[in-house]
């Protein structure tokens, strides 16, 4: 080394390595192996409505666990909770769609609270749990053809959108900080700073498939681009990357509605403005599933 050179740098070498990248793969190690969060004292007799256990079984032979209320309005939604969590991170929303006379059916994401599998990913596998619970709800007698719905928070919104471009059996869908399924669905980045977390995103994402062994999905702009017409509502918490990414994503979409709550977490939106959470929601199935039109399952022609 030269005279002068400031030999103190080198020490901070190996933190930027552990930062820029044992940081993104030991992230996704844990994105792949979230803690179960197991139910415990609230079922949704604590609603004041009768309920049934459901075991859904998905392509795989994963079982899932979960809940069902019966429709009163011949259409029913499902909800999708986020990583890390269980089908009780929904409720809110859900009591709010029980109240308007929707049948619920929650469930536990796979590899989490009751349900079974190793490993969760933002791939095909979970889009394939989702189908088993629309073909649940397409045997149901309380629920009329062309009224299923989903609703998704974080992967959840994710997983929603995925789903819907997959069958036409879902009419609706809201996804809450719905999260991205490849880097083009980021918003690139505008500075240098934001250019090497972008990166780090490239390499977390890559993680997370390799240890899951699945193959990434198709962007969100391309899932939603198969929608044909039918109603997305994206929510999106703060006014960062989030908001961004959703905004961008509602633009290719003629039929999206975009709503920004920019005092919320991600997430959290329900929580930041609870009467106007539950009068948007109800209101946006009610006009997606109660119209006569949607009460209809697209041939395959028709797509």
């Amino acid at each position: 080394m030269g005279d002068g050179f400031p030999v103190e740098i080198l020490y901070f070498i190996p933190l930027l390595i552990f930062y820029y990248l044992f940081r993104p793969f030991y992230a996704a190690f844990l994105f792949v192996r979230p803690p179960r969060m197991k139910i415990a004292y609230f079922t949704p007799t604590n609603l004041g409505v009768t309920y049934e256990d459901v075991v859904l079984t998905s392509q795989d032979g994963v079982k899932l666990a979960g809940w069902y209320i019966p429709s009163r309005n011949k259409a029913a939604v499902i909800l999708l909770h986020g990583h890390s969590g269980n089908r009780l991170g929904v409720i809110h929303q859900a009591e709010a769609l029980l109240q308007a006379g929707y049948g619920i059916l929650m469930y536990d994401l796979r590899a989490h609270g009751s349900s079974g599998g190793r490993r969760f990913a933002r791939g095909q596998s979970g889009v394939d749990d989702l189908l088993a619970a629309v073909a649940y709800l397409s045997k149901r007698p309380d629920v009329q053809p062309g009224g299923i719905g989903v609703m998704g928070i974080s992967v959840g919104g994710l997983f929603a959108l995925q789903a819907a471009a997959q069958t036409v059996a879902i009419r609706a869908v809201v996804g809450e900080g719905s999260s991205p399924a490849v880097l083009a669905d980021v918003p690139p980045p505008d500075s240098w700073w934001r250019r090497l977390g972008y990166w780090q995103q490239q390499l977390y994402m890559q993680f997370i498939l390799r240890f899951a062994r699945q193959q990434s999905l198709p962007s969100n702009a391309a899932a939603a681009a198969r929608l044909n017409g039918r109603p997305l509502l994206l929510i999106a918490a703060g006014e960062g990357g989030e908001a961004k990414m959703l905004k961008y994503l509602a633009d290719t979409v003629e039929t999206a509605v975009f709503w920004q709550i920019p005092e919320a977490r991600h997430g959290q939106g329900w929580h930041a403005r609870q009467d106007e959470y539950n009068h948007r929601l109800v209101a946006f199935f009610d006009g997606a599933l109660s119209r006569q039109d949607q009460f209809r399952i697209l041939l395959p022609e028709e797509e």
